[in-house]
């Protein structure tokens, strides 16, 4: 870690412990717990319309690495396509996510990022029928989707940061985030089953993104919550 990164924390974790307003009094909190977080992901969605139908594909990767636990990072990608048509009333729906079989070379500052996945998913269809209040629903789950693009910015990174303070008579708690995002065009493949290309209209967005997240809870009794990487869209 750089001065200027190691100086930037510092003064987060100060302001932190200066907001929620740590005493010496009989009310103080007994036990302090800290998390420090960092993550980078990457996000994009096409969309197509027609006279009859409209279909959409999504893809987010994330990557975010608890510090001063283990180290390790937890990378996990998400897959989404939805087909509906209106003139027959029959829809189409593919989904897929996994946290394994990745390989997401994560670039969040102005340079390309690519990722590089095989994930198991399931696709679901639905058939309109008159004659039938719900219609026909089947879904398999024996599907595969492999993802392989590459996000290039296509301006520098915007940055932004955020703070959260909550309190009670028991415990108080405070976070901060320091994070940045920037657009990006997207390129390469997802396709179903190795051949069936689900890149089907024009890229409505395409973003990466990193942040740098730490929360301080001080209180008697720990909560039941787990610290959340925050992620700028």
């Amino acid at each position: 870690m750089n001065k200027f990164k190691k100086r930037l924390w510092m003064m987060a974790c100060g302001s932190l412990l200066a907001s929620i307003g740590i005493s010496h009094s009989a009310n103080a909190a007994n036990n302090i717990q800290h998390f420090k977080q960092k993550g980078s992901g990457a996000s994009a969605q096409w969309d197509q319309y027609d006279d009859c139908s409209s279909s959409s594909t999504s893809v987010y990767v994330g990557e975010t690495e608890t510090l001063g636990a283990s180290g390790d990072s937890a990378p996990f990608v998400s897959v989404w396509v939805s087909t509906y048509n209106f003139c027959d009333g029959s829809s189409h729906y593919s989904s897929g996510y996994s946290y394994a079989d990745i390989q997401f070379n994560k670039n969040p500052g102005f340079k390309p990022s690519t990722l590089v996945a095989t994930i198991p998913a399931s696709v679901c269809s639905y058939t309109y029928d008159p004659d039938s209040w719900w219609g026909s629903y089947t879904c398999e789950d024996n599907h595969t989707i492999d993802v392989n693009l590459t996000w290039t910015p296509t301006e520098h990174p915007t940055r932004s940061h955020s703070h959260y303070n909550y309190g009670s008579p028991t415990y108080k708690f405070s976070s901060h985030s320091v994070g940045s995002t920037a657009p990006a065009t997207v390129s390469g493949t997802v396709k179903q089953d190795g051949s069936l290309d689900l890149i089907t209209g024009k890229l409505t967005y395409g973003q990466v993104y990193s942040d740098h997240s730490g929360s301080i809870y001080l209180g008697d009794s720990y909560p039941i919550f787990l610290a959340q990487p925050v992620v700028a869209y």
